[in-house]
């Protein structure tokens, strides 16, 4: 098992929804595949139980890992459906290049905000992607960043030339 995610579900007389966030949902390739009966606030996402709920959940397992489900009852569910509905998020995506191991996963993960994380390293690049929140941006904030720590990043996405249009992205 790769790790075990802890996963609450809100259950209220009419329904239930599980919380995850929108990093789950992009390290796992779902964040172009949840439904609008889910609601999101800020990084957090209430899945909705009867399709997207199992759609993580299989994802989740597939990837090794374990779920362990926590659940709590609600009267009532005004507060949760007062969020706004899922909507795909803009994920943003930047390549570092690396050389002779250089830089390290470790020092590029210390200069990263928690809505940005490394999706991939290999010896060639560093993939990092995340979702732009609260003046934490990739351009405004990540980039210089990682610039203050001499790292260099290229910005383009996709080494097969595609962008993040291409993909149904639109860059913020």
């Amino acid at each position: 098992m790769n790790n075990v995610i802890e996963l609450t579900v809100y259950s209220s007389p009419s329904h239930g929804w599980g919380k995850v966030t929108c990093q789950q949902l992009i390290e796992l390739g779902l964040d172009l595949k949840i439904s609008e009966y889910s609601y999101r606030d800020g990084h957090l996402v209430y899945l909705e139980e009867d399709c997207d709920l199992p759609l993580f959940v299989d994802a989740a397992r597939a990837a090794g890992d374990e779920i362990e489900f926590h659940e709590l009852e609600l009267r009532n569910d005004d507060r949760l459906r007062s969020y706004d509905r899922y909507e795909p998020v803009a994920v943003k995506t930047c390549y570092i290049p690396r050389a002779d191991s250089k830089p390290s996963l470790r020092e590029v993960a210390a200069y990263l905000p928690s809505n940005y994380f490394v999706t991939e390293c290999t010896d060639d690049q560093i993939v990092v992607k995340g979702v732009d929140n609260c003046g934490w941006t990739l351009d405004g904030y990540v980039i210089p960043r990682l610039g203050s720590g001499m790292i260099g990043v290229v910005r383009e996405v996709a080494a097969s030339g595609q962008s993040e249009e291409d993909f149904g992205l639109a860059p913020a």
